[in-house]
């Protein structure tokens, strides 16, 4: 049996059409249990987060709801918003730790059967080459790794390391070619397997933005980062074999490698190693998904560091719970909430949010990171809406105060607007 067509979601948005009762009754015939996510998850989404009701929770992407019959679809739910542009700023925050944290932004199972699906509608590849050149550049700013590889090579008029006798007998004794010596001999040196790899994903990237992100008002800043990176990359070449990259492991490299690695192969898996399928007339999928909550806090912290440093504090651990930020300087506690409820006037679904705030804002350990602790902090919810801020910009307590949550005393909502393509 071919497979049906996608099942299209939006984002926390319930599916509405005719045919919504005949999908669930061929999923029940099918074994299949959707059950949703519990509040505030973080883990891997199952069927991407969708719950019985068929509504679609905060994770976009690919997947299969029955393997190789009945795939779904996740789009975002604010149109057309630019998941390009909110990668690149959330990974240009570069401590390891909130690194580690974005490594938990997305997944893709190239394991699993390709789905078939318009690679314009998919954030899959600028979500792939971004990531890639900013673990490129960490790996680049921490030097390229270098070892010893063995060479060898008939030498003319020297010897290096040791003569193979066997190899100058037939090469250039019996020819009798005597200024030649047939060696063996170790170099250390960068262009390694590893690097050829990275080399070689590196040129892929290169296309990849070429083919899907040449009208992304991005691309002359990518394609800068990409020439700086080939540039440091001189000595490498990129000629490596297939068998070399699905052996290669990344468990023995350096942290900034091994993720770097790990990336690579899943590049090249996508285009099935083949510098020529780089093409937008891909219409097939890995199984794919990325956190859209992760996602905003990240971006939030750009926007929040960009405009007050090292006054902000991210995912500082309290006794019971985490709050997404700290102001340390104007004694505030702030958490990001992928919700456009937030939009409206009070509704009984932000209760959860406001007593999870309000416990941080009262826990020793937490009040202890800002610089009047002894202080009631204020409690700020930061949430995407259209006529949000695009940056912070004056005193966030200021810009708080133009939206207090009235039922409650010292609590405030922050707008935030996403950048949305224009092209």
């Amino acid at each position: 049996m071919a497979a049906l067509k996608p099942l299209i979601l939006y984002e926390q948005t319930p599916y509405d059409k005719s045919d919504a009762e005949d999908i669930q009754i061929f999923l029940q015939d099918h074994g299949v249990d959707l059950v949703g996510l519990p509040d505030e998850y973080m883990g891997e989404p199952q069927f991407l987060g969708v719950n019985s009701s068929l509504q679609a929770a905060y994770f976009i992407g690919a997947s299969w709801l029955v393997k190789d019959k009945l795939p779904i679809i996740v789009r975002p739910k604010i149109s057309k918003v630019d998941i390009a542009e909110m990668l690149i700023k959330a990974l240009s925050i570069s401590s390891e730790e909130e690194a580690n944290y974005f490594s938990k932004c997305y997944k893709i199972s190239f394991e699993e059967p390709n789905i078939e699906t318009e690679e314009g509608k998919t954030q899959l590849t600028p979500l792939l080459v971004i990531h890639y050149i900013t673990l490129l550049e960490n790996v680049v700013k921490h030097g390229l790794k270098r070892d010893y590889i063995t060479i060898t090579e008939n030498l003319t008029g020297k010897i290096k390391g040791h003569i193979l006798f066997n190899q100058q007998l037939r090469q250039n004794i019996i020819p009798k070619r005597e200024d030649r010596n047939a060696c063996r001999y170790q170099v250390y040196t960068v262009d390694i397997p590893v690097n050829r790899l990275l080399k070689r994903t590196l040129i892929f990237a290169d296309k990849m933005l070429l083919v899907y992100m040449r009208n992304h008002n991005q691309y002359g800043n990518l394609k800068a980062r990409i020439n700086m990176l080939v540039n440091a990359f001189t000595g490498v070449s990129d000629d490596i074999e297939i068998s070399q990259v699905k052996k290669m492991s990344s468990n023995k490299l350096f942290r900034h490698y091994a993720v770097a690695v790990q990336v690579a192969k899943e590049i090249l898996r996508r285009y099935d190693y083949s510098l020529s399928n780089v093409s937008t007339e891909t219409h097939l999928t890995p199984p794919f998904w990325i956190d859209m909550s992760r996602l905003f806090e990240m971006y939030v912290l750009y926007l929040l560091r960009q405009a007050y440093g090292d006054s902000i504090e991210f995912q500082v651990q309290g006794t019971y719970q985490t709050p997404d930020y700290v102001h340390k300087t104007e004694n505030m506690i702030l958490d990001a909430k992928y919700k456009t409820i937030y939009g409206g006037s009070f509704q009984s679904k932000m209760i959860p949010d406001i007593r999870e705030i309000s416990g941080n804002a009262r826990d020793i350990v937490i009040r202890k990171h800002l610089d009047n602790w002894e202080d009631e902090p204020e409690c700020v919810i930061i949430y995407p809406a259209r006529d949000g801020f695009l940056s912070f910009d004056g005193s966030l307590s200021e810009i708080a105060h133009e939206k207090p949550i009235k039922e409650f005393h010292k609590f405030y909502k922050i707008p935030i607007r996403l950048p949305i393509q224009d092209k």
